[in-house]
């Protein structure tokens, strides 16, 4: 539940940025149409490309919390399944370590536990995921319906001169 709720609230950073680019960017860079169509189409498929890497990188942590040979849809009783072995993967790596000032700083910790160094940024990892997933959804809303507007738009005057 809190999960959802934290996707569904806008940080204050994200509403500075849309305010700036949706109100200042037209008139400041002076797109015409056709450079804001293509602007949006650009921005559209690189946010589908981040997308698609933050599903590779949540199907990856997935996958180190399961065991070596885990039931799935398709196979309920796999080869080689024993219930007593049912350890996640990642208990097997190596406990990480950094004393970087930087990188504690980033990270939240200099010495997180296995399930923490899953993440890019250990400590703090599931909020970074938590604010990317919520930005992305924020974003793609945004660029599509200003999208779908600008493209009515033209469409519009193309129909009626």
């Amino acid at each position: 539940e809190d999960f959802v709720v934290e996707l569904i609230e806008i940080p204050p950073p994200t509403m500075c940025f849309i305010f700036a680019s949706l109100c200042l960017g037209e008139p400041i860079m002076g797109f015409s149409e056709e450079r804001l169509r293509f602007l949006l189409m650009i921005v559209q498929v690189a946010m589908l490309a981040f997308q698609r890497l933050l599903i590779a990188y949540m199907d990856n942590i997935f996958d180190w919390c399961m065991p070596d040979i885990y039931p799935t849809v398709w196979d309920l009783t796999p080869k080689g399944y024993d219930i007593g072995r049912t350890k996640p993967k990642y208990l097997a790596r190596p406990l990480l370590r950094n004393d970087g000032t930087l990188s504690v700083w980033f990270r939240g910790t200099s010495s997180p536990t296995k399930h923490e160094s899953l993440f890019i940024g250990w400590k703090r990892g599931k909020r970074y995921l938590s604010f990317a997933i919520q930005n992305l959804l924020f974003f793609q809303a945004v660029f599509v319906s200003v999208n779908l507007q600008v493209n009515r738009a033209i469409f519009d005057i193309a129909d009626n001169p």
